[in-house]
């Protein structure tokens, strides 16, 4: 009886042990400071920002501009087949060394009347100047 008990005694410490190592092995999600943005309308976009984008828009792409005082970030899906594709900001965080951004092409609901041309949906998003590089993630 007293066998058992020592071996069960053993397993559970040895058990402890792994799962406390298994535990702290595990690096936390690095999480940022959510910076302030707005998306601004095609008519607000700084000239040579919209003449880059329409030379980029049939493939996707992802720039940036800086005046120094504001970043306009643009990021483009490409050509799609028809119209009734949006554009979605998860965020915008500042991490120690670089600006995240993380945006999602939305496609026309199903049964959604759309156009049927070609379309190239892009965002732009104006924000601070923080002079930090730029990530971008695309969540499909």
């Amino acid at each position: 009886m007293k066998k058992t008990i020592s071996i069960f005694i053993v397993i559970g410490v040895l058990f402890s042990f792994l799962v406390g190592c298994n535990i702290q092995s595990k690096k936390p999600k690095e999480e940022g400071t959510s910076l302030e943005f707005i998306i601004l309308d095609e008519d607000e976009v700084p000239e040579k920002l919209q003449q880059r984008i329409d030379q980029e828009k049939q493939k996707p792409f992802q720039l940036s501009f800086s005046d120094n005082k504001k970043v306009y970030i643009a990021i483009g899906y490409g050509e799609q087949s028809t119209g009734g594709y949006s554009i979605k900001v998860h965020g915008i965080e500042q991490q120690p060394d670089y600006i995240h951004v993380t945006t999602e092409l939305i496609p026309p609901k199903k049964g959604e009347t759309v156009t049927k041309v070609m379309t190239y949906p892009y965002i732009v998003i104006q924000m601070k100047d923080s002079q930090l590089p730029i990530k971008f993630e695309t969540i499909s």
